[in-house]
């Protein structure tokens, strides 16, 4: 029996660490480098009813990288156009938002995508994006 405890705690904990950092977003106010991300309509009803919104940062050790991170709505948009198969192949609406960090130091690169460094604030939509079917 102290064994199997054991174990857990041991599972428990290394879960935790795997995600803690995840949990806890950071807000950068007033920056000039904003980042945008995709996201879809459970962002916008979320936003809508005042709730607070996060789009993840990397978790169990880099398994799951980190949310999408943009420079530009123009680059999130083309990027979903380039992507549309993968994003219309569930039924959501998909928009572009503003993230409450820094571009230049919230971001890092992996495989020539960049992707969010830490867990960060949804701040606001910026534009629906067009469905196609």
């Amino acid at each position: 029996m102290k064994l199997f405890l054991s174990f857990l705690v041991v599972a428990a904990l290394t879960v935790w660490f795997g995600v803690k950092d995840a949990l806890l977003p950071s807000e950068r106010a007033g920056n000039e480098n904003s980042i945008y991300t995709l996201g879809n309509d459970g962002y916008r009803d979320a936003l809508e009813s005042g709730k607070r919104v996060v789009k993840f940062g990397p978790m169990f050790w880099g398994i799951y990288p980190g949310g999408l991170a943009f420079s530009s709505p123009r680059e999130a948009r083309n990027y979903f156009q380039a992507n549309s198969q993968v994003f219309l192949s569930a039924d959501q609406v998909w928009s572009v938002y503003q993230l409450a960090g820094d571009f230049h130091d919230d971001t890092y690169e992996k495989d020539g995508q960049k992707y969010i460094k830490k867990s960060l604030i949804v701040f606001k939509l910026v534009e629906p994006l067009p469905v196609k079917n």
